[in-house]
C-alpha cells in the first residue's frame, strides 16, 4: 500500500495532522537558507527599468550557458554546431541552438544534468497536458528563486507571506468517499485547502459555508477548480460573504468565460500568473493587470508562429539539477512589442496567454485552432465542457449539465463550436457526470488522446 493510499484510509483527524507534516517540510525546502536574501533581492529588481533587466539577464544566461557545457545533452549540441559555450552568448548566436523538446528531457533526464543529485534536490512534477506527466529534478535555490518572484508579484498586490488563505489545489486531500468535510488544514502554511475533486451542485453550499467562516481574504489555486465552484456558486444563487479581496490562479489556462465567472460569483477581478515546473519561464501580473515576463528569473522567447501568436521558449537561470536552453513549453502567447506598462517594472509585456500546453484542436485540412473558449461564451446551461481530440481526427465534447440546462441547448453549443471549429471536423457530444482531470488533478478545456 502506497503512502497515498494510506494518506486517503486515514480518518480526517491524522490526514490533518499529516497535513501539517508535509506543510512543514515545504516550508522548510521554499523558506530556509538563502531565501529571504533571494526575497530581497527580487523585490529591488521589480523597480528595475528594461535596459537593466536586459543586462542581468544576459548574465544569468552566460552563467547558464557554462553550465550547460558541463551536460552531457548540450555538450553534444556544442559540438555539433563546433562551437565553445561563450561563442553563443549573444543573442543571434545564442538563437542557433536547437530548441529542447520535452519528449528529449522526458527520454533522458540526466542527460541535463550538470552534477550529480544532492540530498537537497527535489522533484517537481508537470502537469502533463496530453495525459503524460514529467518529472523535474530541481536544486534547493531553484525551489526558493520561484518562491520569490511569486511573492514579488503577490506583493505588488498586497498579498504578504503568512496571509490567510483559501486553497483550491489539484494534489487530493481526502478520499472519494469521505463527505460533509471538504477541506483539511495545513497550519503551518496557514491554508485551509480545499478538495477540487468533491465541488458540486450538492456539496457548494458547504463550500461556501466554510469560505465564509473561515474568512480568508486570499483565494489561490487552480482556474479550473475555482472557476467550477464559481460556476454552482452562481447557478445556486449562493452567497460569499467572506472578505475576499484577492484571488490569484496559477497552474493551468485561464479562459476569459473563467475570469468573467469568478469575478461574477466572489466580487473580484482574478489575477493571472504563469509558471513552471520546469523553471524556463515566469510571467507575473503587476498592480496595473498586465502580465509581464519575469526576465531575471529565466530567459523566455517568443517565436512567432505567423498567426498573431508566438511560441514561449525558455531557459532555466536558477536550477543547478537540470538545465534547459530554448526549452519548448508548448505554451502559446500574444505579444507586441510596442506594449509597454507604467507600473515601474520592465518586463515585456504579454497581452495573453493564448493557450497553454496543446490546447489546440486539428482541422481536417491541417489548420490548429488554438484554445476554442471563445465559442464557450454562450448561456448553455453547462455546469463544465472538454473536448477530446481522438487520433482520428473526430472531437468528443463531454459536458455536465447545470442546473439551469435546457433543452436545445447542445444545438446551440454545436453552432457556435462550428463558427470555431469548421463544418469538416467531427463533433459526438455525450453527456458526463464529471469531466477528466489530469494526473496533477487540474481540468483541461481540450485534451489529446495519447
Amino acid at each position: 500500500m502506497s503512502i497515498n493510499e494510506v494518506f486517503y484510509k486515514s480518518p480526517r483527524a491524522l490526514q490533518n495532522v499529516v497535513m501539517f507534516a508535509g506543510g512543514a517540510v515545504a516550508q522548510r525546502q521554499r523558506y530556509s537558507g538563502l531565501y529571504r536574501e533571494l526575497e530581497e533581492e527580487y523585490r529591488l529588481r521589480g523597480d528595475w527599468n528594461a535596459d537593466r533587466l536586459r543586462v542581468f539577464a544576459r548574465l544569468r544566461r552566460a552563467q547558464t550557458l557554462a553550465l550547460a557545457s558541463s551536460t552531457p545533452y548540450y555538450a553534444s549540441v556544442l559540438r555539433d554546431l563546433g562551437a565553445d559555450w561563450f561563442e553563443l552568448m549573444d543573442d543571434d548566436a545564442f538563437a542557433q541552438i536547437p530548441v529542447t523538446t520535452k519528449e528529449a528531457l522526458r527520454d533522458d533526464p540526466e542527460a541535463f544534468a550538470p552534477r550529480k543529485a544532492l540530498p537537497t534536490d527535489t522533484h517537481g512534477r508537470t502537469s502533463g497536458t496530453t495525459g503524460v506527466s514529467l518529472t523535474v529534478l530541481r536544486s534547493e535555490t531553484a525551489v526558493q528563486e520561484q518562491w520569490a518572484v511569486w511573492w514579488r508579484y503577490r506583493g505588488w498586490h498586497g498579498i504578504e507571506r503568512g496571509e490567510r488563505c483559501a486553497f483550491f489545489g489539484g494534489k487530493r486531500i481526502m478520499r472519494e468517499s469521505q463527505r460533509n468535510v471538504y477541506w483539511r488544514h495545513n497550519l503551518l502554511g496557514n491554508e485551509l485547502r480545499f478538495s477540487s475533486y468533491h465541488i458540486g451542485r450538492t456539496t457548494a453550499p458547504a463550500y461556501v459555508d466554510r469560505l465564509n467562516t473561515y474568512g480568508a481574504r486570499w483565494i489561490h489555486g487552480f482556474a479550473s477548480s475555482i472557476s467550477l465552484l464559481a460556476s454552482e456558486i452562481l447557478e445556486a444563487g449562493l452567497q460569499v460573504t467572506a472578505p475576499v479581496r484577492w484571488i490569484t490562479l496559477g497552474g493551468d489556462n485561464v479562459t476569459r468565460r473563467q475570469m468573467n465567472m469568478i469575478e461574477a460569483a466572489f466580487g473580484v477581478r482574478p489575477i493571472q500568473h504563469y509558471g513552471l515546473a520546469e523553471g524556463v519561464a515566469n510571467l507575473s501580473t503587476c498592480a496595473h493587470g498586465l502580465l509581464h515576463v519575469d526576465e531575471d528569473f529565466a530567459g523566455v522567447e517568443f517565436d512567432p508562429l505567423g498567426d498573431g501568436t508566438s511560441r514561449v521558449l525558455g531557459t532555466s537561470f536558477a536550477n543547478r539539477a537540470r538545465v534547459l536552453l530554448r526549452y519548448d513549453t508548448s505554451d502559446v502567447v500574444r505579444v507586441d512589442a510596442g506594449d509597454s506598462c507604467t507600473c515601474g517594472f520592465g518586463g515585456r509585456v504579454v497581452r495573453c496567454i493564448d493557450g497553454r500546453g496543446d490546447e489546440t484542436i486539428r482541422l481536417p485540412d491541417g489548420r490548429v485552432v488554438r484554445s476554442p473558449e471563445n465559442a464557450l461564451v454562450g448561456d448553455f446551461g453547462l455546469a463544465g465542457i472538454q473536448m477530446l481530440q481522438r487520433r482520428s481526427g473526430e472531437v468528443v465534447v463531454s459536458f455536465v449539465r447545470g442546473p439551469s440546462w435546457r433543452d436545445g441547448a447542445v444545438v446551440d453549443l454545436e453552432r457556435d463550436l462550428r463558427e470555431s471549429l469548421g463544418q469538416e471536423v467531427p463533433l459526438i457530444f455525450q453527456e458526463v457526470d464529471e469531466l477528466t482531470r489530469t494526473g496533477s488533478g487540474k481540468l483541461r478545456l481540450v485534451l489529446h488522446e495519447v
